[in-house]
């Protein structure tokens, strides 16, 4: 029996959606001490369909483990395939090995059928002694554009499983605790209609943020994983994430996993248009206890910012 013929439903009776959602971050969130090398804090959420996740692309990146460690225990992390060449990844020294392993990884990934939402935070004009939950900012623009996508495609109302990596004791109780303030909060969720400002309170939290009615997210639940567990969705999403930033941040750098990502981005519509909002970039305003969003292209050549 396949995924396909099997019926799933919510101990109350509802139904779970058809899609999971896999998300990770690059950079830090934190606003004290700005990295002038990346400057930024970027969230990025896969959206797969279950029956593509389990029958093709888990059996493809296993396989891929398989040919290279002979095993499926090792995890991907784009930082070791990147520059740690040590253990595990010490066969990627060799120059031709590692270029036929990358193409490998990105066969799957071009051939896999899933979906990409981002927010990108340039934390370069950061409020003096200004305090900003970056990754709740992050977050809300993500499940805006995935919320709208959703909806487009008659599963909004379905239980939907958000599933992220653990950032530590402390960091994961602020994150849920953040989440469920979002959902106590809000009957709808924020939307980037353009370029827009939003202030925030003592605490850093959004206020007076603009709505599309009728997209509430008290159906979402946030799933925080230890880093030891073995999710390929996770793996995919480490994949993509700073990348993602690198394409706002350093525009004219070689970036391979861009054209990949470029493929995966849905358009969103909202208020009878189409706008590629499944990619917001936010911007700090200096002077101001605000910041700006609007969507980010990739389709379009991007500017270079000045580092």
């Amino acid at each position: 029996m396949t995924f396909k013929e099997v019926t799933i439903q919510t101990p109350d009776g509802g139904e779970f959606g058809d899609y999971i959602v896999f998300a990770d971050e690059s950079g830090d969130h934190g606003t004290k001490n700005i990295d002038p090398d990346y400057p930024l804090f970027v969230l990025l959420c896969c959206v797969i369909k279950k029956p593509t996740y389990i029958e093709e692309i888990i059996p493809a990146m296993t396989g891929l483990k398989f040919k290279y460690w002979g095993h499926d225990t090792v995890i991907l992390h784009e930082n070791d395939i990147r520059k740690n060449w040590t253990g595990d990844w010490v066969f990627l020294r060799d120059a031709k090995v590692r270029e036929n392993f990358l193409k490998d990884i990105e066969g799957i990934l071009e051939r896999s059928d899933f979906q990409v939402f981002g927010c990108i935070v340039d934390k370069r004009e950061k409020p003096k002694n200004f305090q900003l939950n970056l990754y709740e900012v992050a977050l809300q623009h993500c499940l805006t554009a995935l919320t709208l996508w959703l909806a487009d495609r008659n599963e909004f109302g379905k239980k939907y499983h958000i599933i992220c990596e653990s950032r530590g004791g402390r960091e994961d109780f602020k994150l849920k605790e953040e989440f469920r303030r979002m959902q106590r909060n809000s009957t709808t969720v924020a939307i980037a209609t353009g370029v827009f400002a939003e202030e925030f309170d003592e605490e850093g939290h959004p206020v007076n943020i603009s709505f599309e009615p009728g997209l509430k997210i008290d159906n979402l639940e946030l799933l925080i994983n230890d880093k030891k567990v073995n999710s390929v969705g996770l793996q995919i999403a480490d994949l993509l994430v700073r990348p993602l930033g690198l394409s706002y941040f350093r525009p004219q750098q070689n970036n391979r996993a861009l054209a990949i990502i470029k493929q995966k981005i849905p358009t969103i519509k909202t208020r009878g248009c189409e706008r590629p909002y499944a990619v917001t970039l936010v911007k700090m305003n200096k002077d101001t206890r605000s910041y700006t969003a609007q969507g980010f292209s990739l389709i379009e050549k991007q500017k270079a910012p000045d580092n």
